[in-house]
């Protein structure tokens, strides 16, 4: 047999059994399935408080950051609306397990871009007389809000009632001078707001801090090219260091328990062998997995990215697509040929029929010393070629002198 498989096999029985050929109990086996379990999610879980400390593409340019200098979505029209929203986020923060959206913003592994455009933000919102005004900004808007709504209920039911009483043509006014009054006094409070709102507005506008602001985020192109760009290479280059930064703490765990087995191993320790083998295995499947991803999210986004420029511009984009399913189904192919003729090939089941006293040809279990199935009449003994003695069919070796057969 070839090494490897001989290496493969050898391993893979070292997964179910404790040594010779002891066979695992089924609560044993249950025991370290768990154990399996519990050791994968706390390495899991340690590999992503572990990762969290490298800076991610999304802490080097924050989401806002983005908003107002790539995507330029920060416009005239709606600047105090956005500053008003993270100048006030410790504000109308009402839930205890939600961090200060400011505070959570480490400006040190920003680009400096972003680093002074959070450093202008936590200015404003350090300065207690322009968060008091942002306050009053957001009280004003939620009632001009409140006015507007009910002078839009009070309109809508005046024309129904106006409606009604033309129809009755009776004359009385009592049911309308109430919807009257109501839309006046909605009307005269949502001007008295709209004039306060103005005010305030233009004392905000007339800080220095907020001016600086709304000239760094205007439609100057100063601070969009540099950044758009730091942020591609920073994203590109993100993936390979994540992976790098995630095996410093995943390849100690995997070594120790490959010397662990190892060590087992030669020592013959059944109980040590088998669970450390089990966690070798553990260990690994996280570097199989997150390398897989490096490999999933590089490979069609960057270095296939002018053959889909070719594609989309030949409209021939699901072409892709056929690729991929293509490959897929032969690598599945492939997969159930090396599982059917590898792993569990003919030669191998009857032997696991044998070890469980079953016909090797059907499968169903044989009665005591039978020669033959009695379900499929299958004989189950040849003659040796060495003493000529009765011995299994599916067998390697004579079971009365041990020539291989």
């Amino acid at each position: 047999m070839n090494p490897i498989k001989e290496k493969f096999f050898a391993f893979k029985d070292r997964l179910v059994r404790t040594g010779g050929q002891e066979p695992l109990s089924k609560l044993s086996l249950a025991v370290i399935l768990i154990l399996d379990i519990f050791v994968l999610v706390m390495i899991f879980e340690g590999l992503g408080e572990h990762t969290r400390q490298l800076t991610s593409p999304d802490e080097q340019v924050p989401f806002e950051c983005r908003q107002a200098f790539i995507d330029k979505d920060w416009t005239r029209a709606d600047f105090l609306d956005r500053l008003q929203r993270l100048v006030l986020s410790d504000y109308n923060n009402k839930s205890f397990r939600r961090d200060s959206l400011l505070e959570r913003r480490d400006t040190g592994v920003m680009h400096e871009t972003c680093r002074q455009f959070y450093s202008l933000i936590k200015q404003v919102a350090r300065d207690e007389r322009l968060a008091a005004l942002f306050v009053d900004r957001q009280d004003l808007l939620k009632e001009r809000n409140r006015l507007a709504a009910r002078l839009k209920k009070s309109k809508a039911a005046y024309d129904t009632a106006l409606l009604e009483e033309i129809a009755r043509k009776n004359g009385e006014e009592k049911s309308l001078s109430g919807l009257k009054a109501s839309i006046h006094s909605s009307t005269r409070g949502m001007e008295e707001i709209s004039g306060k709102l103005i005010l305030t507005e233009q004392q905000l506008e007339a800080s220095p801090l907020i001016i600086q602001l709304k000239e760094m985020v205007g439609p100057s192109r100063e601070y969009r090219q540099e950044l758009k760009d730091a942020f591609k290479r920073f994203q590109f280059l993100y993936p390979f260091k994540e992976l790098g930064w995630q095996l410093v703490f995943m390849l100690p765990i995997f070594l120790v328990f490959y010397f662990w087995s190892s060590r087992s191993v030669k020592k013959d320790n059944g109980i040590q062998t088998l669970i450390s083998s089990h966690l070798l295995v553990v260990a690994a499947l996280p570097i199989v997995l997150k390398a897989g991803e490096v490999v999933i999210d590089l490979i069609p986004r960057h270095f296939f990215k002018d053959l889909f420029k070719i594609l989309k511009s030949l409209h021939i984009i699901a072409l892709w697509h056929y690729i991929v399913i293509a490959f897929c189904v032969g690598a599945g192919l492939l997969a159930v040929y090396i599982i059917q003729k590898k792993l569990f090939n003919r030669k191998r089941i009857q032997q696991k029929r044998l070890m469980k006293g079953a016909c090797y040809f059907c499968g169903k279990t044989l009665p005591d010393r039978a020669g033959r199935c009695p379900f499929c009449g299958t004989n189950q003994l040849k003659n040796c070629s060495q003493c000529q003695e009765e011995t299994y069919v599916c067998g390697d070796y004579c079971k009365h002198c041990g020539y291989k057969t």
